[in-house]
């Protein structure tokens, strides 16, 4: 063979070769290189929607990074992210809580000054200004370190007892409860982060926090043992309204033992058998 045909056979080769590595470059750069990372995020009940929509807009900005949003209601999702954290598994990147929980989520979780010594430009939020400053410092942190935001917010129901608030003896034993018990209003209103000016001297229905932990305490026995009624905010148990549907399955059976009826009384509709009712239907 000739040193012409080597030459030949040697570009051919080489262009082979260069093909090739094109072609292995151009997959590794594409299976690789380019392939999206997937993060796997919580979306929980009514806020799926949102959580989908903040996902995709960042995928927009960002095509290297996929993100899975996986939706499940709130007691599953619930136990299946503590679980995950207690075992280590692995199975989410980013987690979605109630607020309530913050103390059992809170310790497994990176705060954001970690993440931004590692990855600096990893936080592309900035709209603080967008939070309730009382609910994002009391949620959003622990041990004084930022470990999220608040990303969904309810809108919650408040039923009353028109008879107690329209009541000119009750409210006349408010007006005097609050003037003996202001201090102490005041020093809770403050630690949670809400006006003292917005105290209610006087009993009404409430339209803002103040008004409503003001309230509460008047009607707790904790805090007025001449409360008129036995039950005041300790039905809100972990701080929100969870606890409500459970609390019917829990007091039901008590209201209708004898110690129940004899602490209470006779079981009287609509309010003594919608407990008894939920008993039934547990």
């Amino acid at each position: 063979m000739n040193n012409k045909g080597i030459t030949r056979i040697q570009t051919i080769i080489i262009i082979v070769v260069l093909v090739i590595a094109a072609i292995g470059g151009g997959l590794y750069y594409f299976l690789v290189v380019r392939a999206p990372v997937t993060i796997k995020v919580v979306a929980i009940a009514h806020a799926a929607a949102g959580i989908q929509e903040l996902a995709n807009k960042f995928m927009n900005e960002h095509p290297e990074i996929k993100i899975e949003c996986i939706l499940l209601d709130w007691e599953t999702g619930r136990d299946r992210q503590l679980h995950d954290m207690a075992t280590g598994a692995g199975e989410f990147d980013v987690y979605m809580w109630d607020c309530i929980y913050t103390g059992a989520f809170g310790p497994h979780c990176y705060t954001l000054d970690e993440l931004k010594s590692k990855y600096p430009d990893s936080e592309t939020f900035k709209d603080y200004g967008d939070f309730i400053q009382s609910i994002d410092s009391r949620y959003a942190f622990w041990n004084g370190k930022r470990i999220g935001y608040i990303v969904c917010a309810n809108v919650m129901a408040m039923f009353y007892r028109k008879d107690l608030f329209e009541s000119a003896t009750v409210k006349a034993q408010y007006a005097t409860w609050i003037r003996n018990n202001l201090d102490l209003v005041r020093t809770r209103v403050v630690d949670s982060g809400l006006d003292p000016a917005k105290i209610p001297m006087e009993l009404k229905v409430p339209t803002v926090l103040e008004e409503l932990l003001a309230t509460a305490m008047f009607f707790t026995k904790t805090f007025n043992p001449d409360s008129p009624t036995e039950i005041g905010n300790c039905i809100m148990a972990m701080k929100t309204h969870t606890i409500h549907w459970e609390y019917c399955w829990l007091f039901a059976q008590w209201r209708r033992s004898s110690q129940g009826l004899a602490t209470l009384g006779p079981v009287t509709p609509p309010y003594g058998d919608l407990l008894a009712r939920a008993r039934a239907l547990r």
